[in-house]
């Protein structure tokens, strides 16, 4: 699994959220969409989980020693497609079709996108995930998996 980490330090992980916002920014307006609130007061949290943190592989993305994100905050979905355009999971110039007709980048964040596990859930519908996602990896080789969840 390629667990390189491209914002390891504080310069890099401001230089992360900053593109975030930027990108959601983008995407709101082009798309029409609201919610950059939404966004902005969480791009700081995607940028510490996909810019070292979390344990993703874009040329693996269901890959079973994967650690796994679960946006609860629905409204937040342009800030988590842009993380993932940025971790290389889709190229990042797809993220102008946000909220267009047709297009994967939903308002709300969906499953068919790869790196996404579910489409967003309230908090609460969190708990009856697949209990197989937080159990350690049979192998001494690999970290424990983690279930992030914003």
């Amino acid at each position: 699994m390629n667990s390189q980490v491209f914002a390891t330090d504080l310069i890099g992980t401001r230089e992360l959220a900053h593109r975030i916002r930027t990108h959601a920014l983008r995407m709101t307006n082009i798309g029409g969409g609201a919610h950059i609130g939404a966004v902005f007061s969480c791009a700081d949290i995607l940028a510490v989980l996909y810019g070292g943190i979390l344990h993703v592989d874009p040329t693996a993305p269901k890959s079973h020693m994967r650690d796994r994100f679960v946006l609860s905050k629905g409204h937040a979905g342009a800030g988590l497609y842009a993380a993932l355009a940025e971790r290389g999971f889709f190229p990042v110039g797809r993220l102008l079709t946000h909220y267009q007709d047709g297009s994967d980048l939903s308002g709300h964040v969906s499953h068919k996108l790869p790196g996404v596990d579910v489409s967003t859930v309230p908090w609460a519908m969190v708990f009856p995930l697949p209990p197989e996602w937080l159990t350690p990896p049979s192998s001494s080789q690999h970290p424990p998996r983690r279930l992030s969840v914003e």
